[in-house]
């Protein structure tokens, strides 16, 4: 009976005014869904995410996505993820990407996330899969290939670089990332790249290191790779990118 009280006073503030809702009671809120009250803390959730207030949007694009995840609801939002802008794609993203590394919903979050591939995605919302450790090679791998040909991936190629110096791997296991990493960036326009000198250095660093990896290497599968890695530098040239030259100049040093 007490429980009930709760609930109905809950949806009942709720629904005269959304700005009562915030972070502290979500795991109260969110008892609301199995209750009688679900069909009104549904409708609640709908206005939070609509609201003009961002802990608000924040605090639905929380639920829904939990409530995608575990019943299936809103797939209108969440499978159509891509027709999302703004805060509440930001929003939802964060959530993504906090959940990534759960074994529970790993694939399904994987796939939404890859529905944004042409996206002009806030990029430092996905910088996160590197610098909070939420990528596992092993079990993403077919995802890092994907998601290096998105649309503005060159924004989080550093941290990407940082994340395998720091875990100390073998490059030549994250072969075929780089490689669609490296085409996507250096098939955009010469001014572009020319005016992106960061990452221009972070791509002459990771083909150097794959290339120190592979050109000495009698295994054809790696001087096709040291290979790439010319061509690469070819582009770069060609493109008027001083960072071709220095790489080639750096190898000539050693």
């Amino acid at each position: 009976i007490e429980k009930e009280w709760t609930l109905e006073k809950l949806i009942n503030l709720y629904e005269k005014d959304i700005r009562l809702i915030n972070h502290f009671y979500y795991s109260l809120m969110l008892k609301l869904y199995s209750s009688k009250y679900k069909e009104r803390f549904l409708k609640v959730i709908e206005k939070c995410y609509s609201s003009q207030y961002k802990d608000l949007i924040e605090i639905g694009a929380k639920c829904i996505l939990k409530l995608y995840l575990d019943y299936g609801d809103f797939k209108d939002k969440i499978e159509k993820i891509y027709l999302i802008d703004g805060e509440k794609l930001y929003y939802i993203l964060e959530e993504l990407i906090r959940k990534f590394d759960s074994i529970e919903y790993s694939n399904e979050i994987k796939e939404i996330i890859l529905k944004l591939k042409e996206k002009d995605l806030i990029y430092y919302s996905l910088e996160k899969l590197f610098n909070h450790q939420k990528i596992d090679l092993s079990r993403d791998k077919e995802f890092l290939l994907e998601l290096m040909k998105f649309k503005n991936i060159d924004k989080i190629i550093h941290s990407f670089l940082e994340y395998l110096e720091e875990r100390a791997v073998s490059i030549l296991d994250y072969t075929d990332i780089i490689i669609n990493l490296c085409e996507n960036i250096l098939s955009k326009d010469k001014k572009l790249l020319q005016s992106e000198l960061m990452i221009m250095s972070d791509i002459s660093k990771l083909t150097v290191k794959l290339y120190d990896e592979t050109s000495n290497s009698k295994s054809n599968k790696n001087k096709k790779i040291a290979m790439k890695c010319l061509d690469f530098w070819d582009i770069m040239y060609e493109k008027g990118l001083v960072y071709a030259r220095e790489a080639i100049k750096e190898l000539m040093n050693r």
